[in-house]
């Protein structure tokens, strides 16, 4: 990984060496899912911490983003009262934190340089972070700056379980001020246990609760296209907030293609574009409407056409719930809404293109192999 600013060269052996060095380290803290060491370094007063998180269920990816995605991180971490992305760049990002602190002392921020490397070979992810300068940052009047000395999240998966993790932080942070070493020292011990039974609830709770709902999302909007107006009724969880967590407010999803060369359309289709496909989702409600009402009695689900013509134009209704699901994957996704419209788009009109190529080929008789 190629270091800049913020990062000396051999800053992730240094970090490595720490996580498995033994000599100077005693136990501070454990628990079932969490073990605290702490070592003092000679004529330092501030402690580092090293703690092992075990988040049982929890994929590496996943918790990689729990830690890392800045507006996932904003929803579990409550002991920041803001988290800002200052700069982003292809190998390292700034990142503004300000943490309020009990008992009518000043509040702490703290400006870090942080930097992902991956290691493919055993799927291991090291986050570091490191101090950007004061004046590069300057400190906000009323706010006591609290300084990163060394800090790592270290994310691998269980060897046991390799959809569960198993986690190492490094932490070793002054926080300035009048506030005495030996309280920092002290409440830095119990830090990591809190913080790792934060993460593994919202985990629990929403984050993979959410996941899959965006899953069945993503799969009913990719789903093969029939090419006819008889398509099947794809049930798909409304996209409420949070997620399918306190709704029985079902979406089924129905897939129609459509031509405005059809006879019944044409007229219409002259005169109006976008006729046909609007009158293909009058057809479908008409059709599916009452159908869904007698699905399940104790939930709603309702009726939703996906309607496109054979020349690229997609129905209003299609068009608003595609948008909404654009705008729901640009923050997982880290990509913009209009990156990920076209993504959307661009895979659906791939599969009506294979939708229709299956159904050529199916009224052309025996199929061939060409070769040259």
């Amino acid at each position: 990984m190629a270091m800049y600013s913020g990062f000396s060269e051999d800053y992730l052996e240094k970090v490595l060496h720490e996580e498995n060095e033994s000599d100077g380290w005693a136990l501070a803290n454990r628990s079932q899912h969490a073990e605290v060491w702490k070592k003092k370094y000679p004529n330092e007063s501030l402690q580092v911490i090293k703690a092992f998180l075990h988040l049982p269920g929890v994929p590496p990816n996943d918790a990689v983003k729990l830690v890392q995605d800045v507006e996932v991180r904003k929803r579990w971490d409550t002991q920041f009262s803001a988290i800002d992305v200052l700069e982003e760049h292809p190998t390292h990002r700034m990142v503004y934190w300000s943490a309020p602190l009990p008992l009518g002392m000043q509040t702490r921020d703290i400006v870090q340089y942080i930097a992902e490397k991956r290691d493919e070979v055993t799927d291991t992810t090291y986050i570091l972070y490191s101090q950007v300068p004061e004046y590069v940052v300057a400190a906000k009047p009323g706010i006591v700056r609290a300084v990163t000395i060394q800090s790592a999240v270290i994310v691998r998966p269980d060897l046991q379980d390799p959809r569960s993790t198993r986690m190492t932080l490094l932490f070793q942070t002054d926080f300035g001020g009048r506030l005495p070493k030996f309280m920092v020292n002290f409440f830095s011990a119990f830090a990591p246990p809190k913080w790792r039974r934060d993460m593994y609830n919202f985990y629990v709770k929403f984050y993979s609760k959410e996941k899959n709902c965006n899953e069945m999302t993503v799969a009913a909007a990719v789903r093969d296209m029939t090419g006819t107006e008889h398509s099947t009724l794809t049930p798909c969880v409304e996209d409420t907030q949070p997620l399918c967590m306190s709704t029985h407010n079902f979406q089924s999803f129905d897939f129609s293609v459509t031509s405005p060369l059809n006879l019944l359309n044409l007229l219409e289709a002259r005169v109006s574009p976008g006729a046909a496909v609007h009158a293909s989702e009058i057809r479908k409600h008409n059709s599916n409407d009452g159908k869904c009402g007698d699905l399940d009695p104790k939930c709603s689900v309702l009726s939703t056409p996906l309607a496109v013509e054979t020349y690229g134009c997609w129905g209003a209704e299609a068009r608003e719930r595609l948008s909404r699901l654009a705008t729901r994957l640009a923050i997982p996704m880290r990509c913009t809404k209009s990156q990920d419209t076209a993504a959307i788009y661009g895979r659906l009109n791939l599969t009506l293109v294979r939708s229709c190529a299956r159904a050529l080929l199916s009224r052309a008789g025996p199929s061939f192999v060409v070769t040259g």
